[in-house]
């Protein structure tokens, strides 16, 4: 096959990958500045990050069931349910809602499936019920009740018998190795742990008695562990009076950013007019300035955060908390990205410095619960799962910055769409097509033209494929820019040819092969090629040059058709589908039109097709009981090398400028 293919990394990243295949223009990207220490402050291209995060994930997901790169915390960290593998399985879905490789959504599915849904072994402790925001998440993207069964009765049990203890930690154990106060959220590491599941729940099964729960017990382990003077907090009881190697107040790290991480994973199910809201806001922006105050020149941030520059080891777990809190607020609103972007940046900087070659995650300071030594070889999965939870909003600025710049383009632009079925879709600032591939799933003759209802003049394609695919926001749903309702099936939907024998159609199916020949902008020509077909006529091929330019409604068509693989005049139509009959029809020898009007979803939707009148034999509008098979014709000829000329495309209501039955017919008529 022919079909140009491109590399399956994000919706924007594949604009710039074609720009330089089809020698046509994308938006420009930001210029590069850099700091006093060389860190580029440039806002990444989306394709850049998602490289990243991929290469991280990847070498990690086949190393998940045996890791013998650890030397301490080995048997813990390969248990499956409990916190460690929770925290990289809670990035990694953040992968899979942005990558549009599949792989990431199918093994979340696949381990769920294996792990039976469930939580920890002591599912009433935090650190058994982080694996539960997987789940929900899954059952959120693809339903199944009993995805969230057992963290529903896990946390129905709490609800039942709501822990009272209080928060003092005090080093003692039970027989299940937990400390009494761990009933309830009394260490740091928790708010990260916990709260969001319930949230989650909450939000998943519409009962407010979890968020209540999360919300209540959140705000009480803040109020115990909070220091209001330096604005951090304490891992746990224990460190209120403790010092560091340098006679610093001890902050662990990690333990600031697992509240910093389940602060804003928290917020995103806080209504921003819920009352306890400027709890959490004033909360988060203190936070964020202070720890934007205590990062290392090198963008990573200290063990014991107070410590400094004193410690040069540049760890990457409570840095990838801390890249992916701030980038947070950044995204939301809540931080201004001029005075934070340039700490982001930095961290994403410390954080994507400590992959080594092969994908690994260095830096990565060991299970524990305070500061403690560091290698360039050492990771852990919490480390991997925060670095993807960093990656995920460092992405989406740059897919926001990318959008942005994408909305003030005005050009033409096609591609051939390997994520979906191998579509070739094609567009200009009116109007966007797509045809289906050899693997189209239509049943019957696919070469019929579809056509997508866009209200907005900078291009679509990318962005609602993207969209469709991987992030399961259906192009089917208008969500201001347009949609697509048309249905186009084994009809000839807007346009499409076939060869005409004996009052019948026989028309070719999905494209074979395409071949983009220009595009400059201004214009986009691409070549369609098709099987042989068989009818009673013999073998017919059809070989098609399709052009379109900015500011019409319609593209411009010329097919070759062959018999028996020799050129050959032959009787063809061009087609519109009238779906059952739903659709109005007219006509204009004089011009050479044909069009239709229909009312889909309460606006009107004209297609239209036009031929030289001279070319023009019969009009024939053919209702059919069949579905797809109602249609209005242009009949015509084919020349002595069998080509024909013509044009086709449709004009929205919703797009606001062609409106009416009436206009749609009088534009046809003077194009």
């Amino acid at each position: 096959m022919n079909i140009l293919k491109i590399s399956r990394t994000s919706v924007l990243a594949s604009c710039f990958a074609l720009a330089s295949l089809l020698n046509a223009p994308c938006y420009a990207a930001q210029a590069v500045d850099k700091d006093a220490d060389g860190v580029s402050m440039a806002i990444p291209a989306t394709a850049e990050v998602m490289t990243q995060m991929e290469r991280v994930a990847n070498w990690q997901i086949p190393r998940l069931d045996k890791l013998d790169y650890l030397n301490f915390k080995r048997s813990e960290s390969e248990r499956p349910k409990r916190w460690i593998q929770g925290t990289f399985y809670t990035g990694l879905t953040e992968l899979a809602e942005r990558s549009n490789n599949p792989f990431y959504e199918k093994w979340i599915g696949f381990k769920g499936d294996e792990l039976n849904w469930e939580l920890g072994y002591r599912p009433d402790f935090g650190d058994d019920q982080l694996i539960g925001q997987t789940w929900i998440w899954h059952y959120k993207r693809k339903g199944g009740e009993h995805k969230i069964e057992p963290t529903k009765s896990a946390l129905d049990s709490i609800l039942a018998d709501p822990p009272s203890v209080d928060l003092e930690f005090s080093g003692k154990k039970d027989e299940r190795r937990m400390n009494p106060c761990q009933r309830r959220w009394c260490w740091a590491d928790a708010l990260f742990i916990a709260p969001p599941v319930w949230f989650a729940l909450s939000d998943a099964t519409g009962d407010p008695r979890y968020f209540d729960y999360a919300n209540k017990e959140f705000k009480a382990t803040v109020n115990y562990l909070y220091d209001e003077n330096l604005h951090l907090m304490y891992r746990d009881s224990r460190f209120f009076n403790k010092k560091g190697d340098f006679g610093e107040p001890i902050f662990w790290a990690r333990g600031t950013g697992w509240v910093l991480g389940g602060l804003v994973r928290s917020m995103d199910y806080i209504p921003k007019n819920h009352p306890d809201r400027p709890f959490y806001e004033k909360l988060y922006r203190e936070m964020a300035a202070k720890l934007k105050s205590l990062q290392k020149k090198d963008g990573s941030w200290a063990m014991s955060l107070l410590a400094g520059e004193n410690i040069k080891a540049p760890e990457t777990s409570g840095t990838a908390f801390f890249t992916y809190g701030l980038a947070w607020g950044i995204k939301n609103g809540l931080l201004a990205e001029k005075d934070y972007w340039p700490t982001v940046a930095k961290g994403w900087h410390a954080l994507t410095s400590a992959i080594h070659p092969d994908g690994k995650l260095g830096w990565v300071q060991g299970v524990g619960a305070a500061p403690g030594q560091v290698s360039y070889d050492d990771s852990q999965l919490y480390g991997v799962g925060a670095f993807l939870l960093a990656g995920s909003m460092i992405y989406d600025i740059a897919e926001q910055k990318e959008l942005a710049v994408l909305k003030t383009r005005r050009e033409t632009y096609g591609r051939y769409v390997p994520e979906r079925l191998d579509d070739f879709a094609w567009e200009n600032d009116k109007v966007a097509f797509r045809v289906y591939g050899p693997n189209g799933n239509v049943v019957g003759p696919g070469s019929g033209v579809d056509a997508w209802l866009k209200r907005v003049p900078y291009p679509i394609i990318n962005k609602w494929y993207d969209e469709h695919v991987v992030k399961g926001i259906s192009y089917h749903e208008d969500q201001g820019e347009g949609y697509d309702p048309y249905h186009t099936g084994p009809s000839r939907g807007v346009g499409g040819t076939a060869v005409w024998i004996d009052g019948k159609a026989y028309p070719a199916g999905m494209y074979k092969d395409v071949k983009v020949l220009s595009n400059d902008g201004k214009s986009i020509v691409f070549e369609l090629s098709y099987d042989q077909w068989k009818t009673p006529l013999g073998y017919i091929g059809e070989t098609k040059v399709i052009t379109l330019d900015m500011g019409t409604q319609l593209y411009k068509g010329r097919s070759t058709f062959t018999l028996n693989s020799k050129p050959a005049s032959l009787p063809v139509a061009i087609g519109l589908a009238t779906h059952d009959e739903k659709a109005k029809v007219s006509e204009n020898r004089k011009t050479g039109r044909i069009s239709t009007w229909e009312i889909i979803d309460e606006k009107g939707l004209g297609t239209g097709a036009l031929l030289a009148p001279s070319k023009v034999k019969a009009i024939l509008h053919a209702p059919s009981k069949e579905r797809d098979e109602s249609h209005i014709w242009i009949i015509s000829q084919t020349d002595d090398n069998g080509e024909i000329e013509f044009e086709a495309g449709f004009a929205w209501e919703g797009a606001g400028e062609i409106t009416t039955f009436r206009a749609w017919n009088n534009y046809l008529d003077k194009h």
